[in-house]
């Protein structure tokens, strides 16, 4: 009797902390809007959000808008911000963090924007994109954010893979429930590499490219672009990466 009821309690406790979760994910008020050359945007190039119910998708623009306002987009060498350049940035971080609680970020103020390839007298080197938390700036080079988006199906993605970097350096660092998720099972997702079988299956397969292999931080922005593009095909070759990082980012 005991025992029943102590499992009866735990499945309620389990039912109320999922609802209540929910609630503490999506509750907004007032629910910010777009402008409608930025809604156009939304509604006509963001497919992540175009399959969502009514509902999310209002949850979706309003974290859109709060993102930019938080995050400034700013140009760099001539550059001209268009709504299209500040809905589609914001969208892939949204995307990304959209089961999350928190969806902006600490690590980083702005949002750099060039117009290709750029020199960073930070790196000394040349780059397409970049997370620098120590000067708190995320950096792209526009023409390739946009070849990311382009083929929705090659698992390379700039925004995502910067996103992911900046995501992972705030929940490292962070201690409230997301992070406390998100550290759980990037920790699985390591110890899938620790696994001599599933170690040499994952290190040599065609479907994740060798830049996913230089350190953990790549490892996981790697995972995420394939989540993200070919999600049906990184179920059917590796189940447990791909469940681990549905459950870090509670999707």
């Amino acid at each position: 009797m005991f025992d029943a009821l102590y499992v009866g309690r735990g499945i309620l406790s389990s039912l109320l902390s999922v609802i209540n979760f929910s609630k503490r994910t999506h509750f907004y008020f007032p629910l910010q809007k777009l402008s409608p050359s930025e809604k156009m945007v939304l509604e006509n190039e963001v497919n992540y959000y175009k399959k969502l119910s009514a509902k999310h998708q209002k949850y979706f623009e309003h974290r859109v808008a709060k993102f930019l306002q938080r995050h400034p987009i700013i140009p760099r060498e001539g550059m001209r911000i268009t709504p299209q350049m500040r809905v589609l940035i914001a969208s892939s971080s949204t995307s990304l963090t959209f089961g999350l609680k928190r969806y902006t970020y600490n690590s980083f103020n702005a949002v750099l924007v060039y117009p290709n390839i750029y020199y960073s007298t930070i790196t000394e080197q040349y780059h397409k994109g970049e997370f620098n938390p120590k000067n708190k700036v995320l950096v792209f080079s526009w023409e390739h954010f946009l070849e990311g988006k382009k083929n929705p199906s090659d698992n390379v993605n700039l925004g995502l893979h910067e996103f992911a970097h900046a995501l992972h350096f705030d929940m490292k660092s962070e201690n409230h429930p997301n992070s406390h998720r998100f550290k759980k099972y990037f920790l699985r997702l390591l110890l899938e590499l620790r696994n001599p079988h599933k170690r040499e299956k994952i290190l040599n397969t065609s479907y994740f490219r060798e830049y996913a292999f230089e350190n953990k931080y790549e490892f996981l922005a790697v995972l995420v672009e394939h989540y993200f593009e070919t999600p049906d095909l990184f179920k059917e070759e590796f189940p447990l990466l791909f469940e681990n990082l549905k459950k870090m980012l509670n999707q």
